[in-house]
């Protein structure tokens, strides 16, 4: 269990929108096939800090229930379905030659003792350049897995960064991902769109 919670020690608010439920009811975590390979997959819930106004993110059912259990926090449903791990067998693409286990990499999460807030990403080395050059972020290991090129059945996971906040969101819907470019507070990161990776949609498991 994570003992490090966004935004507990650290209230503020903003006026940001407020964006309404994208999400499905929470899932059973099952097996899902990805063409020929079978790859263990799990619900990645969204919680919202009304304080900051800002969500958190995690696979974890015992840490979805302890953050939703705190005054501060509702539970907005399930983003998104991740890879929990990478296939035991492979099976390579004749056209790329990329194969299923190539294709899933490690998900990072740091906390930001700073802002209170997370930083999910699937690049090593921004991981090890946040780990070594910001002493405010602390590695709490790997979240889940992603998705590093789009596979049949995945869509885009994009990445907003707020600077005034020192935070980060991402989500997988073409709809808030919309609302957020509209809004001044708000702007895409990394290139390709701001496409951080490639996620199952949670409608799909």
């Amino acid at each position: 269990m994570r003992c490090s919670y966004p935004g507990i020690d650290t209230p503020r608010t903003r006026d940001d929108i407020r964006l309404p439920d994208y999400f499905n009811p929470p899932p059973d975590t099952s097996i899902r096939p990805i063409d020929e390979v079978r790859v263990e997959v799990e619900p990645v819930y969204r919680l919202l800090n009304t304080d900051l106004n800002l969500q958190f993110y995690t696979t974890s059912e015992l840490e979805k229930d302890t953050v939703r259990d705190l005054p501060q926090y509702e539970l907005e449903g399930v983003s998104f379905i991740a890879p929990a791990e990478p296939p035991d067998n492979t099976v390579e693409d004749e056209l790329t030659g990329i194969t299923a286990a190539s294709n899933i990499d490690p998900v990072y999460r740091l906390y930001n003792s700073n802002t209170g807030v997370h930083l999910y990403t699937i690049s090593e080395v921004e991981k090890d350049s946040v780990v070594e050059n910001l002493p405010n972020y602390t590695l709490e290991g790997i979240e889940y897995y992603g998705y590093t090129t789009q596979i049949e059945g995945t869509v885009p996971l994009y990445r907003f960064y707020n600077q005034s906040l020192d935070a980060h969101f991402y989500t997988p819907s073409v709809a808030e991902r919309d609302e957020y470019i509209d809004s001044p507070d708000f702007r895409l990161e990394g290139n390709d769109g701001g496409i951080a990776f490639y996620v199952l949609p949670a409608s799909e498991i």
